[in-house]
């Protein structure tokens, strides 16, 4: 219904346009023009004369398109309002087979996003007078649809809970299904460049705490504190161009251990795990603050620090 309305509202704007343009060109040119002996006038003035006619089929053209527009504006707002009275007196219960799973749920809740694929299949049902109670055929995913369903049950979403490749083929589902909220979060969500997860030689004694999330700490005073081989992977959520970063030393237990442990470490960065390409190394100021390193760019869903000594971190962000 929002699509139908910017339709419509666009199509006015148009021919508001093209009726200033034809009122114009009729008064700059009007058809009585007197014509003089020469060919060259002749000419010119058929054209002038020909011009507004032709943003006249045009002006009427764009009015009998509106006309249509707003007739179909009129019969889905019938239909809307047959919905809401159905939503107010009688919440039906809904059957819809999706991919061969049946889902049981309310007419309010497929109802409660308007421009979606659910509730224009239930206003055809309205349109056509045919029975709410018989089931709706999906030929979808039946695991994906779940999470559909519980965002118009619950209107709530998060990336946290699914791998990347979930999240695309959530993206792509959504879009189907026209859950625009759902499709934004998931597309804002590929834009950030977020570390998901970790693989790092032992820590060393009991230095530092090894969680990966203490790393979004500026303070420096948590973090990774790393012995032999001395190295940590970091994966991203999505690949990404990367061309610098922001890191600081770890600076907790500093009776054990020196924040400048890192320094002049490589910085690595794969797609793969396999194949490496060295895109910087950590600088000596780390120790003491959070720097900006920037990087040779690569295309990397991996970052990776090797040393061959003591390896510290205690804040890493990937910078866009």
């Amino acid at each position: 219904m929002k699509n139908l309305k910017d339709e419509v509202n666009n199509l006015k704007n148009l021919l508001e346009n093209v009726q200033k343009n034809v009122v114009t060109t009729t008064e700059i040119n009007p058809q009585n023009t007197t014509t003089t002996t020469t060919n060259t006038s002749s000419q010119d003035t058929d054209k002038s004369i020909q011009k507004p006619k032709d943003d006249e089929k045009t002006l009427k053209m764009y009015e009998d398109k509106l006309k249509e527009l707003k007739e179909r504006e009129e019969k889905f707002l019938v239909i809307d309002n047959e919905i809401s009275n159905l939503i107010d007196h009688q919440d039906s219960n809904i059957n819809l087979n999706v991919g061969g799973e049946i889902f049981h749920t309310k007419l309010s809740t497929i109802l409660s996003e308007k421009d979606t694929l659910l509730y224009k299949l239930i206003a055809h049902k309205i349109q056509k007078k045919l029975k709410l109670e018989e089931t709706i055929f999906i030929d979808r995913n039946p695991e994906l649809f779940k999470t559909i369903l519980n965002y118009l049950r619950t209107k709530k979403f998060s990336t946290s809970f699914y791998t990347n490749t979930e999240l695309e083929d959530l993206k792509n589902e959504s879009e189907y299904f026209g859950i625009i909220p759902i499709y934004d979060k998931i597309a804002d969500f590929e834009k950030e460049v977020i570390i998901v997860s970790f693989e790092a030689s032992p820590q060393y004694s009991n230095v530092g705490t090894y969680n990966l999330t203490d790393i979004n700490d500026r303070t420096m005073m948590k973090g990774f504190a790393l012995q032999s081989p001395y190295h940590i992977i970091f994966q991203l959520n999505h690949e990404t161009d990367l061309n610098a970063i922001e890191i600081g030393g770890y600076n907790g237990n500093t009776g054990s251990w020196a924040p400048s442990n890192g320094s002049g470490a490589k910085i690595l960065t794969s797609t793969n795990k396999t194949t490496w390409t060295e895109v910087g190394t950590i600088p000596a100021n780390y120790a003491s603050s959070v720097v900006r390193v920037p990087l040779k760019q690569s295309t990397a869903l991996y970052l990776k620090f090797q040393h061959n000594t003591y390896l510290g971190i205690g804040f890493l962000k990937v910078v866009k």
